[in-house]
């Protein structure tokens, strides 16, 4: 998890709007792709694939910037990778669109 890192460089304010920003992309991408969002089912997918993908974001962002980095490097490179991943994910083609191609 996020907080076994211990990442005292990195804002707890950080971490939730990372969070909060990959739950919108899950959120957003099922919209796109014409699923509903079943509220239980969300927050169950919230708790383990949000915390997840925030968590192997954190990670990569610490194995690139390595032992030395300031919290700025750190804060803006994983801002940087999380904003990435959302926009691969919301542009990912749907299943459909993968057939008709």
């Amino acid at each position: 998890m996020l907080e076994s890192q211990n990442p005292p460089l990195l804002h707890q304010l950080d971490l939730d709007w990372a969070r909060q920003s990959i739950a919108w992309a899950f959120s957003l991408r099922a919209e796109d792709i014409g699923s509903r969002v079943d509220p239980v089912r969300w927050a169950q997918l919230a708790a383990v694939e949000v915390n997840a993908t925030a968590s192997e974001l954190l990670s990569a962002t610490f194995a690139e910037l390595g032992e030395g980095a300031t919290a700025v490097a750190i804060t803006a490179l994983f801002a940087r990778k999380v904003l990435d991943w959302c926009d691969r994910h919301r542009r990912q083609p749907s299943r459909e669109q993968i057939a008709v191609q």
